[in-house]
């Protein structure tokens, strides 16, 4: 007769009180460490100091990129590269990721404008060629080796990115690849 009435208890507590017991798995769902660990970390390490993918943590970079470059990355992944994108994340996971990374250096959060730059495409290949191509390849489709496979050489930090990516278009603003030119980034060949 006891375990009818306990089993009534119990249904009774979880119809009463659902938040108190699904609180659990929501906040897991929103903790942007754990979400980093379970979905970043293998690439970008535990610290963010990069592995196979970028390291995320350089002052350099975090002060030259907004939270909006962040999330475009997350959702968009670079294809053809070995980021994936993440559209299976709410808004809320992503903002969460976001913020860990943040985290990760007290970097200044970035303020960017989202008006394009105007300059002399043709003036521009020349300087490219000149001074970046060595590094992001002649068109801009980046260095060579996936990372998946350690394929590239292990002498520098970082693989130079390709410029020409979609996913990197959709998500760098003008004002942020400036800024990058300018001040490139500490810790790495920029």
């Amino acid at each position: 007769m006891t375990l009818p009435l306990r089993l009534s208890t119990l249904l009774a507590l979880f119809a009463v009180c659902p938040t108190t017991w699904a609180a659990p798995a929501i906040h897991n769902a929103l903790d942007g460490h754990q979400l980093f660990t379970d979905n970043c970390a293998a690439c970008h390490g535990n610290d963010g100091q990069g592995g196979v993918g970028v390291p995320l943590a350089l002052p350099s970079f975090l002060s030259t990129v907004d939270d909006e470059y962040l999330r475009k990355t997350i959702r968009n992944g670079r294809a053809g590269r070995i980021m994936p994108a993440f559209k299976r994340f709410s808004d809320a996971q992503v903002d969460a990721i976001v913020a860990h990374i943040r985290s990760l250096s007290k970097a200044p959060k970035t303020k960017l404008s989202s008006e394009r730059i105007s300059g002399d495409p043709q003036h521009g290949q020349q300087l490219f060629a000149q001074h970046c191509a060595a590094c992001h390849g002649e068109n801009g489709e980046g260095g060579h080796g996936t990372g998946v496979t350690l394929s590239r050489p292990r002498n520098l930090p970082i693989l130079a990115p390709g410029l020409n990516n979609p996913g990197f278009l959709a998500s760098a603003k003008d004002s942020m690849i400036k800024q990058t030119l300018i001040q490139g980034r500490d810790g790495t060949p920029m």
